[in-house]
């Protein structure tokens, strides 16, 4: 029978928990300043821009186009660099 190594699961927590994180972080931050190529992003629009990310495969037709914005799509890409990495 195929057993998961002992650290998988918290990694897979951590990777949920920094899902969440980061979707409410972009969520709150696309109300609070021009921070996006589209203005204002809704839950679902947050979600997807966090999905994308995470999984490298960058669409491009959501980005951050201030500073603040590519500060926290660089905090969540070195945190989930780091989550592979560990």
């Amino acid at each position: 029978m195929f057993s998961f190594p002992p650290y998988s699961w918290h990694k897979f927590a951590f990777s949920i928990v920094l899902l969440c994180v980061f979707t409410v972080f972009y969520y709150i931050m696309s109300r609070k300043g021009n921070h996006f190529n589209i203005g204002v992003l809704s839950l679902v629009d947050s979600v997807y821009f966090t999905t994308t990310s995470i999984s490298t495969l960058g669409v491009g037709d959501i980005h951050p186009i201030s500073n603040v914005g590519k500060l926290g799509v660089s905090v969540m890409m070195m945190s989930i660099i780091w989550l592979i990495l560990v």
